[in-house]
């Protein structure tokens, strides 16, 4: 079969691809090998949805090959340049799974971005692409505003009964949060529909609207909504145990905001942070004392909080040793 790989068509390849993806067993010198030898012959022939399949399946499978998502981001850049409608779930769908492989980059998003009329969009595309756009940090105010504003625009017929649209919802905040966009206007339409949900929530969509609410005003004086925050802290209290390292980093930079702005938190919360900040400190010291040489670090996810794991485990922050994904020990 690999001496025939060549003469393979691309949606051949792309069928294939999304098979193995779904093997569990498939190790990585099958992957490698199945790029080398099925993928890279055809990569430059391959339709939108082919690409759209190759990629799911990467992230499916878990695997990364930067000669593969290169080569995709400039497919990419040369089919989408100069285009004005551009299908946005596809566009959504290819931003967000390129940036999942933190393999995205910026020439790629400003022309898929560009090409695509965000006004007529769902919230699904939306929220993926803001999602892309929060992991690589891309704030350019002419390509984040008409999609935030697009999204602000659906919240409030949103239909929560649906599935996952609770958490895309929390990650649409979250996204605009993380690019600076989300405005008082932005936000209060944001929580006008989240507000009863509150009782419903999963520890990571807590967390995650937690930090939302807190970062745009970290630093700018008081911080608002501060008893809905009072309320979250609650939640999470109720949910020891259930959190995950950086779910509590989080909790703990909101609860750490409160108290910053003045506010006095109740015995409850404050026990429970004293229990996160201990876990956070214990698994900062697993991390770092590793067998591995190296702590690799999320950038999409970790970046922000590295500086107060290290803290934790009183190790010095240093900007030469902190380097692309990884944190030298």
């Amino acid at each position: 079969i690999i001496e025939g790989s060549s003469a393979m068509a691309p949606r051949e390849v792309a069928f294939l691809f999304d098979q193995v993806s779904r093997n569990k067993a498939a190790s990585l010198k099958t992957w490698n090998t199945y790029c080398s030898n099925f993928l890279m012959p055809v990569i430059d022939q391959l339709t939108i949805d082919e690409m759209l399949t190759v990629i799911r399946s990467m992230v499916r499978a878990r695997f990364r090959k930067f000669a593969v998502t290169n080569k995709v981001n400039r497919r990419l850049t040369s089919v989408f340049y100069g285009q004005t409608s551009a299908d946005s779930a596809k566009v959504g769908r290819l931003l967000n799974d390129l940036a999942k492989l933190d393999s995205l980059d910026d020439m790629t998003t400003r022309t898929l971005c560009r090409a695509t009329k965000f006004d007529e969009s769902d919230f699904v595309s939306l929220s993926m692409t803001l999602n892309a756009l929060a992991r690589t940090r891309l704030a350019d105010s002419d390509i984040v505003n008409p999609i935030a504003d697009a999204v602000v625009s659906l919240v409030p017929e949103l239909d929560l009964t649906v599935e996952h649209s609770l958490t895309r919802l929390v990650q649409a905040l979250s996204s605009l949060a993380r690019l600076a966009a989300l405005t008082s206007e932005r936000r209060e339409v944001f929580i006008r529909r989240i507000c009863g949900q509150l009782s419903f929530m999963e520890p990571f969509q807590l967390s995650m609207l937690m930090h939302a609410l807190v970062v745009p005003d970290w630093g700018d004086g008081p911080i608002e909504h501060q008893d809905l925050l009072l309320n979250l802290l609650r939640y999470a209290s109720k949910g020891r145990g259930e959190f995950t390292f950086p779910q509590l980093h989080e909790i703990l930079t909101s609860g750490y905001a409160l108290q910053a702005s003045g506010v006095a938190l109740p015995r409850d919360v404050i026990l429970f942070m004293g229990d996160a900040e201990r876990i956070v400190e214990d698994e900062g010291r697993k991390a770092v004392a590793a067998t591995s040489a190296h702590l690799e670090v999320s950038n999409s996810k970790f970046q922000e909080s590295i500086k107060g794991v290290l803290k934790a485990c009183d190790l010095e922050y240093d900007e030469e040793v902190v380097a692309g994904t990884y944190v030298s020990a």
